[in-house]
C-alpha cells in the first residue's frame, strides 16, 4: 500500500513538473509577441525577458532550463513563437539568436539565486535577474556583432544602451510578481519551492 501511494505521488509530481514546464514555455511565447522594433535599432523591444525572469524565479534550475529549451525548440521547427510571430532556424541563427540562446543560461541562474538565498528572496531575485540580464546582454551582443560584422561599440549602442532602463524596470516588476505568485501558489498548494 505504501509503495502504491509513493508511486502515485511521484507520478503526480512528474505531471506537475511537465505542466509547469509547458506553462512557462507558453508564457515565454506569449510575452515574446508583446514586442515592437525601436526605430534606431534592429533589436525588438519585447516583454519576453519578463517571462524568462519569472520562469527562473518560480521553477527549479533544471525545469527552468527545460521550459526555455521547449520554447526554443518549438520556434526552431518553425512555429511563430519568437518575437513578432517569427520562428524557424533563420530567426534562431539570425542576428538576434544570441538573446534566444541566452535564455537557457538566464533561467537557471535566477533559479539558483532563488534556491540558495531563499531566506532573502527579494534581494536574491533582484541579484539573480541582474546577473541573468548581463548574460543576455553579453551573449546577445557578441552574437549580433559576429553575425552582422559590426564593431563592438555599435553592438553596444544598438543591443544594450536602449534597453537598460526598461530592462531594469522589468527586473523590479518580475521580482515583485514572482514573490506574489510564489505566495499565492503556495497558499493554494500548487507550488513547492525548489
Amino acid at each position: 500500500m505504501i509503495g502504491a501511494s509513493t508511486t502515485e505521488r511521484m507520478f503526480t509530481m512528474k505531471v506537475k513538473r511537465m505542466v509547469n514546464i509547458g506553462i512557462f514555455a507558453a508564457l515565454t511565447a506569449v510575452c515574446a509577441q508583446i514586442s515592437f522594433v525601436i526605430p534606431f535599432t534592429t533589436i525588438p523591444f519585447s516583454m519576453v525577458i519578463l517571462a524568462v525572469f519569472l520562469c527562473g524565479a518560480i521553477l527549479s534550475p533544471l525545469d527552468a532550463f527545460l521550459a526555455q529549451a521547449v520554447y526554443i525548440l518549438v520556434g526552431a521547427i518553425g512555429l511563430p513563437v519568437y518575437a513578432q510571430f517569427s520562428g524557424g532556424p533563420g530567426v534562431l541563427f539570425g542576428m538576434t539568436g544570441g538573446y534566444i540562446f541566452a535564455y537557457l543560461a538566464m533561467t537557471p541562474v535566477v533559479a539558483l539565486f532563488a534556491k540558495h538565498l531563499k531566506n532573502h528572496l527579494y534581494p536574491a531575485l533582484l541579484a539573480g535577474m541582474t546577473v541573468a540580464l548581463l548574460i543576455c546582454y553579453t551573449v546577445g551582443t557578441v552574437w549580433y556583432v559576429i553575425i552582422t560584422q559590426a564593431n563592438f561599440i555599435t553592438g553596444l549602442s544598438l543591443c544594450v544602451v536602449p534597453f537598460v532602463v526598461p530592462d531594469v524596470i522589468k527586473i523590479i516588476v518580475a521580482a515583485s510578481l514572482a514573490l506574489a505568485l510564489r505566495k499565492a501558489l503556495t497558499k493554494a498548494r500548487l507550488y513547492e519551492a525548489a
